[in-house]
């Protein structure tokens, strides 16, 4: 019992090393669009929230389905419904069809950790885990010329 000491010896790489991190949230300017993030995962909508803040959105947090239609009806010209598609109760993209219905303008980007193969979904999915840049992107590329 008196335990083990390893060494590991790594070959030094030639030239500096690449840098690994995402591009700024701001490199391609500020989004400035209102985003209803929805996700039942407090630390997950955390970090989204933190991302989307960081690149100038204003964002409405919920924990689910309910919470989110509440929201909605007293917040004024959304642009996004950022929603996870697995929640209890009502799931995301029932969410998504019934706030496209009273809000026709409003972009959907669902995200999930579920592999969706073989349904048709009407809307984009971003699946878990995700980058920050490539959050950033996929939000850019939904809200197309409102970014």
């Amino acid at each position: 019992g008196e335990g083990a000491r390893f060494t590991i010896e790594l070959p030094a790489a030639d030239g500096a090393a690449a840098p690994r991190s995402e591009p700024a949230p701001t490199s391609e300017g500020r989004l400035d669009i209102a985003v209803l993030l929805v996700e039942d995962q407090p630390e997950v909508r955390r970090f989204v929230s933190e991302i989307l803040r960081g690149a100038g959105c204003r964002v409405f947090e919920a924990g689910d389905a309910l919470e989110a239609l509440r929201l909605a009806e007293t917040t004024p010209d959304l642009h996004l419904l950022l929603t996870d598609i697995s929640m209890p109760g009502l799931d995301g993209e029932e969410l998504a069809r019934e706030l496209t219905r009273r809000l026709p303008n409003l972009r959907v980007l669902l995200i999930s950790g579920f592999a969706r193969r073989g349904e048709s979904l009407r809307w984009p999915v971003l699946a878990k885990p995700f980058s920050p840049g490539a959050l950033l992107a996929e939000v850019r590329r939904v809200v197309g010329p409102l970014a």
